[in-house]
């Protein structure tokens, strides 16, 4: 974002940077800029909050909910928050490196998703 009030961007980023509002929070980015894909890999334990993957799912159809960081406790938000706030049907993808749902199951309110 150009003309940040505080922070800033590198010359690099410069050129990809839009004018906007200033925003200060996740949750406000959400909100405002509306995006279809969260990417988490900062290590923020708890970053991805309730109010922001209620508002991803507003926001988009399918939401994509990529929680990178490891280990499990600096994970952004937990498999089972993203499924059971966003409604596990609407995923295009979800991905959780720490917690490898690609092998074992998960149980929200009495839906499985995974492989045993």
């Amino acid at each position: 974002m150009q003309n940040r009030a505080s922070g800033g961007i590198t010359h690099e980023k410069k050129f990809y940077a839009k004018d906007f509002e200033d925003i200060r929070s996740l949750e406000e980015v959400c909100e405002k800029v509306k995006p279809t894909a969260a990417i988490g890999a900062a290590a923020v334990s708890g970053a991805f909050t309730d109010n922001f993957l209620r508002t991803m799912a507003a926001n988009n159809e399918r939401p994509i909910i990529f929680a990178l960081s490891n280990p499990t406790d600096k994970a952004e938000c937990t498999a089972e928050q993203a499924y059971r706030l966003t409604d596990v049907s609407s995923f295009v993808a979800i991905y959780f490196h720490s917690q490898l749902l690609s092998i074992c199951t998960l149980t929200v309110d009495d839906k499985q998703t995974g492989s045993e």
